[in-house]
């Protein structure tokens, strides 16, 4: 397995980051705060002009949405770019918001990401995946953890669509390690923003990241960035190639969750208290890295995966 970029891949991810910092601003961000769906349309549009929107490979979608997770940029990527390879060959318009319904802890009840401005949505059952018209379904409005509307769906079994030749589990596990590179940004954009700081802010005439017990908490949360990252792109590389990633993405959101948790509760900790502010930009990664801790399972919900994997004799090789 080699994981380093191909030209192509580090354009990509060059490109994606200037059109996110460009226009992800503070300020911009604010606005669409402010606004019913929480949906920048002229950054959808833009990444709709720059084909962004088109990437099939999931090494590639996880490198695109690393760079959103590092702006927190309010647009529904993860869910549209989830749907689109999982939908195929199925003709969908270019610039459609799509989204998935994710499974909850009710077995009839699914969440929908962007429900209500998607076009259409993928739906995973227990032995099929649908492509279901969302004027055709009806939710309940709900709220995440980041402020984002959601839809609730449900009775599962009685929704009518196309079948897709899709496997439910390969589904959500695409869902699941691309929900992990948005966490990796996220993560590594709250180390950038608290190294910052550190550097900056003095206590006792000294900047505060020359004390050892800040360089050692600030170290640790490298490390787990790191960790997040790698085992994010075995699964996506797996995933990629075709190959059974069952445990390599339990693996991967086991550590999206439980080293997320960590970096976010680090950044807040060194920060002092400014973190919670919601004029400073720390509080939005904050937000959004809890949703995407307990979205899809939690790192809790990954070991009891893995747990159960390993007792019947399979678990990674």
């Amino acid at each position: 397995m080699d994981l380093a970029f191909s030209e192509e891949q580090l354009v990509l991810r060059d490109l994606a980051r200037q059109v996110f910092t460009g226009m992800a601003t503070t300020e911009r961000l604010k606005e669409i705060e402010a606004e019913p769906d929480r949906i920048d349309r002229a950054l959808w549009a833009e990444l709709v002009r720059g084909g962004f929107l088109e990437l099939e490979d999931p090494l590639d979608i996880c490198i695109l949405l690393e760079e959103q997770g590092r702006t927190v940029a309010p647009v529904p990527v993860w869910s549209t770019l989830v749907a689109k390879l999982a939908a195929g060959d199925a003709s969908l318009p270019s610039d459609a918001i799509l989204s998935v319904a994710l499974p909850s802890e009710e077995p009839s009840r699914a969440l929908v990401p962007a429900a209500f401005v998607s076009s259409s949505i993928v739906v995973p059952q227990a032995d099929r995946v649908l492509l279901v018209d969302a004027s055709t379904v009806s939710f309940e409005r709900g709220t995440l953890t980041s402020g984002d509307p959601v839809g609730w769906l449900s009775d599962l079994d009685e929704v009518q669509g196309v079948t897709l030749d899709r496997d439910p589990a390969w589904v959500l596990g695409l869902a699941t390690v691309a929900l992990c590179a948005l966490q990796v940004g996220v993560a590594d954009r709250q180390l950038e923003i608290t190294a910052a700081y550190l550097s900056e802010r003095e206590q006792f005439d000294r900047p505060l990241g020359s004390f050892q017990a800040v360089q050692q908490r600030i170290a640790d949360a490298y490390i787990d960035v790191q960790a997040m990252r790698w085992t994010m792109w075995q699964a996506a590389w797996k995933l990629s190639e075709g190959l059974p990633a069952t445990e390599d993405v339990a693996i991967a959101k086991f550590w999206a969750s439980d080293a997320g948790a960590r970096v976010s509760a680090a950044a807040q900790h060194l920060h002092g208290g400014i973190g919670v502010d919601v004029e400073y930009p720390l509080y939005r990664y904050t937000l959004s890295s809890k949703q995407h801790e307990l979205l899809l399972g939690s790192a809790t919900r990954q070991l009891v995966t893995l747990g159960a994997a390993l007792a019947s004799g399979g678990g990674p090789a």
